[in-house]
């Protein structure tokens, strides 16, 4: 599913789309549900989880 699928499903504009993949706006709970709900996948492969202590030094 495309950005522009995804934004028509979910009755938001795609530069909102853009702007959560490009972390440029926080995703609430309850969109990252929607979404993962819409793509049909887990809400926490939605995201990139960096383990504590694995930041830079």
């Amino acid at each position: 599913m495309g950005r522009e699928e995804l934004a028509r499903a979910l009755l938001y504009k795609p530069e909102r789309i853009v702007d959560y993949m490009e972390n440029k706006r926080i995703m609430p709970l309850q969109v990252a549900i929607s979404v993962a709900d819409t793509i049909g996948c887990q809400v926490r492969d939605l995201y990139e989880l960096i383990e504590a202590g694995s930041g830079p030094t």
